[in-house]
């Protein structure tokens, strides 16, 4: 049996102990930590907001690296969940060690890892070519030393001497204006493309950096009625992905446009927009100029680390992934040149009732698609649910779809998710499951009951009426 991946939530849990030790060497040290990917800058225990999205994108960038290249050690928080990650890498780590936390922190990491662990002090703008082989190659550069524009424009330099053209460079803190400036002042004469913009990192790959099959893809999605405003963030991640890959790309979001695919001036009372993704894959198959048409919904968030779309063909013409219902979900679907009769026949019966075994919803799209495919199920590859997530809020998927009430959240730029919905089968029902936060509840006084308060005049005093007291001022013009 082949063993079940750890999820994020249990990496975490499994390197604590790790983290603790390097934590109590900082407080032996007396000096307050600067801050790094677990804590903000000064605030040792205090997880930063957006830490966890921090770890797990380095992490997920040395799951399967050989070797590492980190300018800035800092207190070894980072070199932990590097050394972790994989347990083959080997990490090369530079810092000029300026606090005095540092250096037991680096004989805590090289006991721990031993000859996994090599460590050069000094300055990286030097010590980085200097120190290492001229036939090095790296897999992955986590660059998190200075942040000075000059300093950060020669690490950026000299990592890119060592990327090969799988190899990823990881910038922390690229909301800093030196660092920033930096990679934008750098990234044209080196070569470089973003594959992956979070907000607080990025990740940088050498260009071009193409799909090795060769096949001619094309990628659409459609965004239509402000789709392309609500879910911004996911059409982003499509397009950094296709963009990476060498794919074509472009969003739909003209209805006028998409009419006229259907041979109709407006689309029917009866006919929801869905369908026009049908009519665009019965358009761009009959063109001959694609090997491979893919959709993507609107609302599909492409995670940086998604294998090319190309990895997944066989000699089937259509490729899909089962949804919540264990049937085809037609948010993510690939077709090759020979399905074209399959879509030229679906939008022919686009108006014909769907039987209520393959009913999805009103507007009959998926539905009709569920009743093809059941017509027609020699012409189907279903691939791994981790290409079309929207079930599962913990799977470590490729591509996540926010869609229903399954799998619904908000999500930012970064694709961080605050909330979702899964179906609970001891329940039987659909149930909202919201991550743990780090941070603790604040606490809350009791309110105290309002006790009634008695009134001392006597029940037979008359009560006076609410109008105003006269003034002194008053009193003097009435006595004159």
């Amino acid at each position: 049996m082949s063993k079940t991946p750890e999820t994020f939530a249990q990496f975490l849990q499994r390197i604590a102990p790790r983290i603790a030790s390097l934590d109590r060497i900082i407080k032996r040290s007396g000096e307050p930590l600067q801050g790094n990917i677990f804590y903000p800058h000064l605030h040792l225990g205090a997880r930063r907001q957006e830490g966890t999205l921090r770890i797990q994108t380095v992490r997920q960038r040395c799951l399967k690296a050989n070797v590492v290249v980190e300018i800035g050690f800092n207190a070894g928080h980072s070199a932990t969940v590097i050394l972790e990650s994989n347990p083959h890498v080997v990490l090369y780590s530079f810092d000029i060690l300026c606090h005095r936390y540092g250096p037991p922190c680096v004989a805590q990491i090289k006991k721990t890892y031993g000859e996994r662990f090599h460590f050069f002090q000094g300055d990286s703008t030097v010590q980085v070519p200097a120190c290492l082989p001229p036939d090095l190659k790296a897999d992955v550069i986590f660059v998190d030393g200075s942040h000075d524009y000059a300093d950060v424009v020669l690490d950026i330099q000299n990592s890119a001497r060592l990327m090969h053209p799988g190899s990823r460079m990881l910038l922390d803190d690229i909301r800093m204006p030196g660092v920033l400036r930096a990679y934008r002042d750098t990234k044209g004469p080196l070569n470089l493309c973003t594959l992956k913009h979070t907000g607080e990192q990025l990740v940088a790959v050498p260009r071009p950096a193409r799909d090795a099959s060769g096949l001619r893809v094309h990628v659409f999605a459609i965004a239509m009625n402000g789709y392309d405003r609500v879910w911004k963030p996911c059409l982003e991640s499509q397009r950094q992905y296709c963009e990476y890959h060498g794919y074509e790309y472009y969003v739909l979001t003209d209805p006028a446009m998409l009419a006229k695919n259907l041979g109709e001036a407006q689309p029917g009372p009866s006919l929801h927009p869905k369908w026009h993704k049908i009519s665009q894959f019965d358009a761009l198959l009959g063109q001959d100029r694609y090997d491979l048409v893919v959709l993507f919904d609107a609302d599909l968030f492409v995670r940086d680390y998604c294998p090319p779309v190309t990895s997944v063909l066989t000699d089937k013409a259509i490729y899909v992934a089962l949804g919540f219902s264990n049937r085809p979900n037609s948010g993510m679907v690939m077709a090759t040149p020979t399905a074209k009769p399959f879509f030229a026949n679906l939008l022919a019966k686009r108006h014909d009732p769907v039987p209520k075994q393959c009913f999805v919803s009103a507007e009959g799209e998926n539905g009709a698609f569920i009743r093809e495919y059941q017509a027609h199920p020699d012409l189907f590859e279903i691939v791994d649910r981790r290409w079309n997530n929207n079930t599962d809020p913990n799977l470590e998927d490729y591509i996540r779809h926010f869609c229903g009430r399954f799998l619904k959240p908000p999500i930012t730029a970064n694709g961080s998710v605050s909330a979702a919905y899964v179906r609970d089968p001891a329940k039987n029902k659909t149930v909202q499951v919201t991550p743990t936060s780090t941070r603790k509840p604040k606490a809350t006084k009791p309110v105290r009951p309002v006790r009634p308060v008695k009134s001392t005049r006597r029940s037979t005093r008359p009560v006076r009426s609410a109008k105003r007291r006269p003034g002194l001022l008053q009193k003097l013009q009435r006595r004159r």
